[in-house]
């Protein structure tokens, strides 16, 4: 007769409950790094979408302005008893075109910069002034075309250190994007608190939705999009103006009411004028150089 070890058998069992909770614990580490590989995956293929539209975007930014700048070099080229009035307009129309152009590159190559780890800040002493000056000049002929007012307060003779290139950069794209859909006025505001320099810059616009406001900054995305975009861009500038923001130290924010217009705030630490020897120009003349305007 067979008799049984009740000792054994209860180890027999252990043993075996042990090696089906470890199975337990494989098939659910499993099924979580399944999850993590189809998370990894599906931002993946949005990162794909978004570049999609991105390419799609810039080629369409790039080739309109071109179709119409080599139409209005034709039409005065082979015109010679054209009006001057004729020939102003479609200067005027070339000059807002060229400076669309050179502002899209810019940002492209800005962005280039941020992927390559190449966009450390060059700090130098900072007119304000001066360097607030030359972005509305550069963007008075847009805002007249629109018959938008660009309306600037800020203190005399501020000058502080800090990074002018990157500081235009961002300026531009937000004043770029508030005349963009803006209606009457684009107001920018200035004032320096201690060691911080604050700029705000609002439109009267539709403004931008509370769900929204983070989402604006993020590469490549536009809130309209497909049939329903109504505004020129490709999604680039508010990442590049946060990311430059970052690199000398600021941020960047949205403060906003939906129908009561966009709201952008950018604060960054600035330096006493005394503590740096190098002076920049009013602005950086490679980025923002001022032409004749019509």
């Amino acid at each position: 007769m067979q008799t049984f070890d009740q000792s054994t058998d209860e180890a027999l069992l252990a043993a075996l409950a042990e090696r089906l909770h470890e199975r337990r614990g494989a098939l659910a580490q499993a099924a979580e790094m399944l999850g993590e590989m189809r998370a990894v995956n599906a931002k993946l293929e949005a990162a794909e979408r978004l570049k999609g539209r991105f390419l799609s975007n810039i080629r369409n930014e790039i080739n309109n302005p071109l179709t119409t700048l080599r139409g209005f070099a034709a039409a005065i080229a082979t015109n010679p008893d054209l009006p001057r009035e004729q020939v102003t307009a479609l200067a005027a129309g070339m000059y807002r075109d060229v400076s669309d152009l050179a502002f899209q590159m810019q940002n492209i190559f800005a962005a280039a910069d941020f992927e390559a780890g190449c966009a450390a800040p060059d700090f130098a002493r900072v007119h304000v002034n001066g360097l607030i000056a030359e972005i509305v000049a550069d963007l008075r002929s847009t805002a007249e075309a629109k018959m938008i007012a660009i309306d600037v307060t800020m203190p005399d003779g501020l000058t502080v250190v800090t990074d002018p290139a990157k500081v235009a950069l961002i300026l531009t794209n937000l004043l770029r994007n508030a005349l963009e859909f803006g209606r009457v006025k684009v107001s920018l505001n200035i004032v320096q608190a201690d060691d911080t320099l604050v700029l705000e810059v609002q439109d009267d616009g539709p403004g931008i939705a509370a769900e929204e406001s983070a989402r604006v900054f993020d590469r490549f995305v536009q809130l309209s999009e497909g049939s329903t975009k109504s505004h020129p861009g490709h999604g680039l500038g508010l990442s590049i103006a946060r990311a430059c923001a970052e690199v000398i130290g600021g941020s960047i924010e949205v403060l906003d009411t939906p129908g009561d217009g966009a709201h952008f705030r950018l604060q960054f630490p600035v330096g006493s004028p005394d503590s740096h020897g190098e002076e920049a120009d009013a602005a950086n003349e490679f980025l923002f150089e001022v032409l004749e305007t019509f």
